[in-house]
């Protein structure tokens, strides 16, 4: 449901990646965030990582 509703393409500004896809949770589920769709967005593995890594800073973006 999320990559169809993101056309199977990292939503990260800039990034238009259409392989390694992950889904990403906006709010962690470990911070009360759920597995709803308005909570999740599609990243490429190269981006996911960067996000998780720096977090606003990777520049990824998301969610804003």
């Amino acid at each position: 449901m999320v990559l169809a509703r993101d056309r199977h393409r990292c939503q990260a500004p800039g990034c238009c990646h259409t392989r390694f896809l992950e889904v990403h949770h906006l709010t962690a589920r470990s911070k009360g965030g759920g597995n709803e769709a308005d909570n999740l967005v599609t990243l490429c593995a190269a981006c996911h990582r960067l996000w998780h890594e720096r977090g606003d800073s990777a520049g990824v973006g998301i969610g804003a």
